[in-house]
């Protein structure tokens, strides 16, 4: 068979919404706005009314008009990130599935260099594009990734997409060229449907999830080492959309028990694996302590600035009383920290 005679890729796009419809609109007119539009849409709805059902239906015209389909379904199950994105799974055909947050805008170009990487690298499991490093460039932001970097918590690299020992994740700040990586961001994320035979969300993380997107990827790097990429071409914003999130300290705890109980699933427990989840436990808790000093002197925040150190100690404790759960997968002891 020729390539003209190739049967085209198909493309399904997720977006999980959770009661933010003015921020959906302008994702759903980005993915409108595409050169290369996916076949079909579809909005998984986590909300608590019908707005985000009316925004669908005000925009449902201009995907037909463009030959694709946009739907709308109610996820019935527990209200979770993870159950909506398997919900996605479950009701979308194409070969590729791009997952996007209701907070992230398009470049226009974004599912054609999507697809670019599919096409060239025919290992590829998961692609994902570039939202741009968000490294202070100045000496207190670099000094503080390099704290973080000395710590093995998350910090900002050149080329440089990987999970650490500690279960932590780097991110480039500069992107050069289609690189590998260890991990894709939920944000914008895609996959060919081959992956969800061996793999699914974990739909033991809860409602936001923090952490869920780094959980799948990684499961599918290691299946499948050097099939995850990140392209440059394909841009986008993600406006971090403060709405619809979770009490701080509730978050706080859920961040640091969720990061245990992935270490515990996705990593080998090592000797050296626990010594730098514990070093970073420790960074996580100083940078805080840091962070939100220099934030209160400059007047930018009004709370004790060890507060966000008090939670996460109360969080990496809460973890370690509950191992034996954790590696059991049974979270039902975080319960109560969802009840907001």
């Amino acid at each position: 068979m020729s390539s003209d005679e190739k049967e085209k890729t198909s493309v399904s796009l997720v977006i999980s919404t959770f009661n933010r419809p003015a921020d959906l609109r302008n994702a759903l007119d980005s993915v409108a706005s595409q050169s290369l539009i996916p076949d079909e849409v579809l909005v998984v709805d986590d909300g608590d009314d019908a707005s985000s059902e009316a925004v669908v239906g005000s925009l449902r015209p201009a995907f037909i008009e463009r030959g694709s389909g946009l739907s709308h379904i109610r996820n019935t199950g527990p209200k979770s990130l993870t159950v909506a994105r398997n919900v996605g799974v479950d009701n979308t055909r194409g070969d590729i599935i791009v997952f996007i947050d209701d907070d992230v805008v398009l470049d226009s170009g974004y599912v054609k260099s999507i697809v670019a990487v599919f096409d060239s690298h025919s290992e590829a499991m998961g692609v994902q594009g570039f939202h741009g490093g968000d490294l202070d460039p100045s000496f207190s932001g670099r000094l503080g990734n390099a704290i973080d970097r000395a710590f093995m918590i998350w910090f900002y690299g050149r080329d440089s997409c990987s999970m650490m020992p500690s279960y932590c994740s780097t991110y480039p700040h500069e992107v050069t060229q289609v690189i590998h990586c260890q991990w894709l961001s939920g944000c914008n994320m895609s996959y060919r449907r081959a992956a969800f035979a061996e793999h699914r969300f974990d739909e033991n993380l809860r409602r936001y999830c923090p952490g869920e997107d780094v959980d799948f990827s990684n499961r599918v790097w290691r299946s499948h080492p050097g099939s995850l990429y990140l392209t440059p071409h394909a841009k986008l914003e993600h406006r971090y959309t403060p709405s619809s999130r979770t009490p701080k300290r509730n978050l706080t705890l859920i961040q640091m028990v969720y990061w245990r109980y992935q270490a515990l699933k996705n990593t080998d427990w090592t000797v050296r694996n626990r010594l730098a989840f514990c070093w970073s436990s420790v960074g996580r808790v100083v940078t805080s302590l840091l962070r939100n000093a220099k934030a209160q002197m400059s007047g930018q925040l009004k709370e004790p600035c060890f507060l966000e150190a008090k939670y996460r100690i109360e969080g990496l404790m809460l973890g370690r009383r509950h191992t034996e759960e954790l590696r059991k997968g049974d979270l039902r002891f975080l319960d109560k920290y969802f009840d907001y």
